[in-house]
């Protein structure tokens, strides 16, 4: 494990990686600089929340239908596309994608419309009733391929739902306007390797989803770092979290 860690460390800081997460038991990474912190959220959707927020949660069951492995491997370029819009995303293998969907035998929902455009799709533990990723091109399209989940695996015994970090913040709205009981806990271990680079790209994160004033922001610590927020516009260029 030591020399594992040694040889992460180095690998990140020489691929100019700006940001680490690492999940798992927090004194393991603590020895080597990943500290805990952020924010994870748990929802829990009870049959009652499925039964009554049915209109809202399930408007578009009719587009939404369970991917076979076998026809997962051939979709792997337009879920790819929809992942690859997610404002903030994990980096993953293109050649493994299809197989970090099925980790762990989840059962992969997908979000088709009538012209067979693939706007979404959801990975959920039908034996556990848990959901553990959503991507859809908007946040309705998500909203939607959570209640198909949770209507058509878990409608007798409700749902639970991990949001990690860096879900969209609509979504995570959405869902606790529906969920009965909406839990907030520390988000995993994080080590920061570029300050600047870190600073500025979770400044660009808010700007795509609230308003920043103008002029700039003076972040000290260990140095100086100015950071100027240009314009008075939105950009919905997707980041990358790596």
């Amino acid at each position: 494990m030591s020399r594992l860690m040694v040889f992460l460390r180095s690998t990140i800081a020489r691929s100019g990686y700006a940001l680490s997460y690492l999940g798992g038991q927090r004194q393991r990474y603590r020895y080597w600089g990943w500290e805990r912190c952020g924010t994870l959220y748990r929802f829990m959707l009870t049959p009652a929340n499925i039964r009554h927020e049915a209109d809202r949660l399930v408007p578009q069951t009719q587009m939404i239908r369970e991917i076979s492995a076998e026809e997962l491997a051939g979709l792997r370029e337009p879920l790819r596309h929809i992942y690859d819009q997610q404002v903030v995303r994990c980096a993953r293998q293109h050649s493994m994608f299809d197989s970090y969907l099925r980790f762990r035998g989840v059962t992969v929902l997908g979000l088709e419309t009538a012209s067979e455009r693939w706007r979404g799709y959801a990975c959920i533990d039908p034996e556990r009733c848990e959901l553990h990723e959503v991507a859809a091109l908007d946040a309705e399209d998500a909203l939607a391929l959570v209640g198909a989940a949770a209507a058509r695996f878990c409608a007798a015994r409700g749902m639970a739902m991990v949001v990690p970090p860096y879900a969209q913040p609509d979504m995570v709205q959405m869902l606790g306007q529906v969920a009965e009981s909406p839990e907030i806990t520390h988000g995993g271990n994080w080590q920061v390797f570029n300050w600047p680079m870190t600073l500025q790209f979770l400044l660009g994160v808010q700007l795509r989803y609230r308003a920043l004033p103008r002029g700039s922001v003076t972040i000290s610590g260990q140095g100086t770092t100015g950071i100027d927020r240009h314009h008075g516009r939105r950009r919905r260029r997707p980041m990358l979290l790596v």
